[in-house]
């Protein structure tokens, strides 16, 4: 009887270790495949303007889908190709896209979701294909690709505390 406690603990012990990984592994990267942060309140008409100019002009992305209602606010991009970093390329990796997803709702739900003050949330997705290959996988951030995303966050928090409108 012992015996089968000492097995049934073992497979649970490897189980709960599986399970409490950094993030998904890709070809010797390992970490999360979105990141994802909560910006700055602002209002909607400004999250909106802001998204547009910051995504469309300054960083070179395409506005794929937005969708305003009342209460919610989606703003999607479309894949955006990008060149592999030197880790990226080091795992294999010969193509990387990005897309950017980012969602608003009022800061005060309770109120009835008619608020101006709405709190917007950015979620970046990142895809890789190995060569030869035209299967795109979700792909984990290397620092230097987190770091170019957390750019782009840092600066539409800038402009959203900066211009509350």
């Amino acid at each position: 009887m012992s015996w089968l406690k000492l097995v049934l603990v073992g497979v649970v012990l490897l189980c709960l270790a599986g399970c409490s990984g950094a993030g998904q592994s890709a070809n010797g990267i390992i970490g999360p495949t979105t990141l994802r942060s909560t910006l700055s309140t602002s209002s909607k008409a400004h999250i909106i303007d802001t998204i547009q100019e910051a995504l469309v002009v300054r960083y070179g992305y395409r506005l794929e889908r937005q969708e305003v209602a009342t209460e919610d606010v989606r703003m999607e991009t479309s894949w955006k190709i990008s060149v592999p970093t030197t880790e990226e390329l080091a795992a294999g990796f010969t193509d990387i896209r990005i897309r950017i997803i980012v969602t608003a709702r009022p800061r005060n739900r309770a109120s009835g979701g008619t608020g101006t003050s709405f709190t917007p949330r950015f979620t970046a997705e990142l895809g890789g294909a190995i060569a030869g290959s035209d299967v795109w996988t979700d792909t984990p951030f290397t620092p230097e690709r987190e770091s170019e995303v957390r750019q782009i966050i840092s600066y539409l928090n800038n402009e959203f505390k900066a211009g509350v409108r």
